[in-house]
């Protein structure tokens, strides 16, 4: 990573994070997230929105509404005899995330009913939230789904109430769906919920939740999008499965009233950050910060821990923003960015920012490398690697 550092002008913070690299020849581009998996396996055609077995007559939300559908914490959850150890380690973290940021907990106990059956089971599939007519729940993860932590996080996610951030009856104001370019057996994938039954919290529409279907997903020319961002700053920021998003964390802490946890603490977490229902002392940060009250840079992820060319501060002299410039992006390039991605956040750093994996990203039409300004004196540079690795060149100074 070569860093441009001119003598002009206030502070970048700059993340550099590496998700379960995948080696090379192990499924990686055929099978980034769970709709991919489902469709090699045929299970996806008799799934809801791709990914989400019912029971019967459904009544679905972006979140769930019913309270019955909520878990009593810690949710009980049980594995399969012959379930992989490796999976298992997969799983086990990907709740660790959720329970670490939020008051969501989980206990292995196969005698508590209902509770969560985890399975290799045909593609990657959940129920969504508590089912009370079933005994036990059924959880499939094949192990192509357990090869990236956050395919997992997402079908947890599902498992405790979450639908697809796509499905939201508002997402015609943010995309469009080319149903031309879709799988004609997969159609129905992409319909979305009736206003009678959603329930979005009232949460902005995040382009990057791990929830949301990549650009292509389900394309029948996979040269050509599916779903259209109407903002165009987020055409690569869908179907991120990196890592679940500051705001997929804030929903779940609502689904599951965590906040009330810190009810009485003071809130002294800065950009955008709030006290962290496991540890009210802590700070739950925007992706990017981190400390106690988010006032300093996030640590390095998996992967990369003790190395000296990953994250850092660099600064400008004095000035009202910051104007950066990419040089170039080496990294293997996709339509969606779903495996590497540089990220900037230039303005609500608790949402995700504009995402690069491709020269043509950062290039305009004259060849010229595009030219982004923040809305103030701070900038976030977030760069995550789940296969290969990434590598890039900028060039930065305050206006």
């Amino acid at each position: 990573m070569k860093f441009h550092l001119p003598h002009w002008s206030l502070l970048i913070s700059l993340l550099f994070t590496t998700l379960e690299a995948i080696p090379r020849g192990r499924r990686a581009i055929r099978n980034r997230n769970e709709g991919d998996i489902n469709s090699v396996t045929g299970i996806g055609r008799y799934l809801v929105q791709g990914d989400i077995a019912v029971v019967q007559t459904r009544s679905r939300r972006a979140v769930i509404k019913q309270k019955h559908k909520k878990w009593k914490l810690p949710m009980p959850y049980s594995f399969d005899w012959n379930f992989p150890r490796r999976s298992r380690l997969r799983v086990l973290e990907a709740m660790r995330f959720w329970s670490e940021k939020t008051c969501v907990t989980f206990q292995e106990n196969r005698y508590v009913y209902p509770h969560v059956r985890i399975f290799e089971g045909n593609g990657c599939w959940s129920f969504v939230g508590k089912q009370q007519s079933l005994r036990e729940q059924s959880l499939s993860l094949e192990s192509s789904c357990t090869d990236h932590t956050f395919v997992v996080a997402h079908e947890i996610a599902h498992t405790l109430g979450f639908f697809h951030e796509h499905a939201r009856i508002d997402r015609d104001q943010f995309i469009s769906i080319d149903y031309s370019n879709v799988n004609p057996n997969l159609t129905f994938a992409f319909a979305k919920e009736s206003e009678k039954q959603l329930d979005h919290q009232s949460a902005p529409y995040e382009y990057g939740s791990v929830m949301h279907y990549s650009v292509d997903q389900f394309a029948v020319n996979t040269n050509r999008p599916v779903i259209y961002a109407r903002d165009q700053k987020y055409a690569q920021a869908m179907g991120n499965r990196m890592r679940a998003t500051f705001q997929d964390v804030s929903r779940m802490n609502v689904l599951y009233n965590c906040h009330e946890r810190c009810a009485n603490t003071v809130n002294r977490c800065q950009h955008g950050g709030y006290p962290a229902p496991s540890d009210c002392s802590q700070c739950v940060c925007p992706d990017g910060f981190g400390g106690q009250f988010c006032e300093t840079i996030e640590n390095q992820s998996i992967g990369q821990n003790g190395n000296s060319d990953c994250g850092g501060i660099l600064w400008t002299s004095p000035s009202k923003n910051i104007e950066i410039r990419i040089k170039n992006i080496i990294s293997p390039c996709s339509m969606s960015c779903s495996f590497n991605a540089l990220e900037l956040k230039l303005s609500n750093f608790t949402m995700t920012g504009t995402r690069f994996c491709c020269d043509e990203h950062i290039y305009s039409s004259h060849s010229n490398p595009k030219i982004f300004q923040s809305d103030g004196p701070l900038a976030v540079i977030g760069a995550y690697a789940r296969y290969d690795y990434l590598d890039f060149n900028i060039e930065y100074r305050g206006v």
